[in-house]
């Protein structure tokens, strides 16, 4: 069995008999953000990995040792989202990267973009591998606009419709 970027590695134990791989689409990721945005600085002192929650902990953790960055933890960010909490060195001035596994509504990976605005972060990536956005556009849109995100990344893993594409 071959899978994408499995939302829980407990998932490998559904299926003792038989190989299991689960490929992480880190590469194609980092390689897509410096193409796309070839000015970015990966040190402590500009760059910083977030991650949005608990679940996704790992995943930013490994990008923040591959891109030689900074990384600290927002907490109990399940949904329904009760509270965030930033536990971590200031992001003034400092590009953010928050990967995730799935953007469905965007509430959480939103909530965090604000935050970390308000806290005067400079710039704001958020990356997912399944980019499905079920409550729609609009609110990436409105981000994006008012200068929060400064860019989302996602796979081609999952269909990306016209409104997604353009």
């Amino acid at each position: 069995i071959i899978t994408f970027d499995a939302h829980d590695a407990r998932v490998q134990n559904a299926a003792p008999l038989m190989g299991f791989d689960n490929v992480m689409p880190t590469y194609q990721v980092l390689k897509a953000l410096l193409h796309d945005f070839p000015d970015m600085l990966f040190d402590r002192s500009h760059f910083m990995v977030v991650s949005p929650d608990e679940g996704a902990m790992n995943r930013n953790m490994y990008y923040a040792s591959v891109l030689g960055g900074d990384y600290s933890r927002i907490v109990n960010g399940r949904n329904p989202i009760v509270a965030h909490e930033y536990l971590g060195d200031s992001v003034e001035g400092k590009d953010i990267f928050i990967a995730d596994d799935i953007i469905s509504s965007g509430e959480s990976m939103l909530d965090i973009a604000y935050e970390l605005k308000k806290r005067k972060a400079n710039r704001i990536f958020a990356y997912s591998t399944y980019a499905i956005f079920t409550n729609g556009l609009k609110a990436f849109d409105k981000a994006f606009e008012e200068g929060v995100i400064s860019g989302v990344l996602g796979s081609n893993l999952t269909y990306r419709t016209p409104a997604l594409r353009s």
